[in-house]
């Protein structure tokens, strides 16, 4: 089974890519926010297994991924209450994980992490810094660019 998880720009975060078909609502509140995905991989389907892990009720939020086998997706489909919620957060550890950060429930950008025993906090840390290094790196190449740049220095505006 790949590990794989297919997300695209802009799309909802339920429904993460071209290729995606939600298969069981797992939590709901105005929106999916926990569930099992059928994405299709070169023919083979994969079932993802996502969830909304902060600002579910804001305008931007994290959500996590990570592909599942069918034995994991019919016992979340089984489970309820804090079975239900120890299920999921079980089915994050020890696997590759997709961490994406939406705006308007449109996903912005995603990045893959190994979560290992981490819990959501701690991934979510590790995706924030990354995100931050990741936008620093570009705020220095652009800061470079205008100081090379033949353009008159009035035109450009970085700040």
């Amino acid at each position: 089974m790949s590990d794989l998880v297919f997300i695209d720009r802009d799309a909802s975060p339920w429904d993460p890519s071209a290729t995606s078909e939600l298969v069981f609502e797992l939590d709901r509140y105005n929106f999916p926010r926990t569930g099992i995905l059928r994405q299709r991989d070169l023919g083979n389907d994969l079932l993802v297994l996502f969830d909304c892990i902060a600002g579910e009720e804001d305008k931007q939020n994290l959500w996590i991924y990570a592909t599942i086998d069918s034995e994991e997706a019919e016992r979340l489909a089984s489970a309820t209450g804090t079975a239900l919620l120890a299920e999921v957060q079980s089915a994050f550890k020890h696997r590759w994980v997709t961490l994406a950060y939406a705006d308007d429930f449109k996903v912005q950008t995603f990045d893959r992490f190994d979560a290992g025993s981490e819990g959501y906090m701690s991934l979510m840390k590790r995706y924030i810094l990354r995100l931050k290094a990741d936008l620093q790196r570009m705020q220095n190449d652009l800061d470079v660019m205008a100081r090379h740049s033949r353009a008159d220095e009035d035109e450009l505006t970085f700040q």
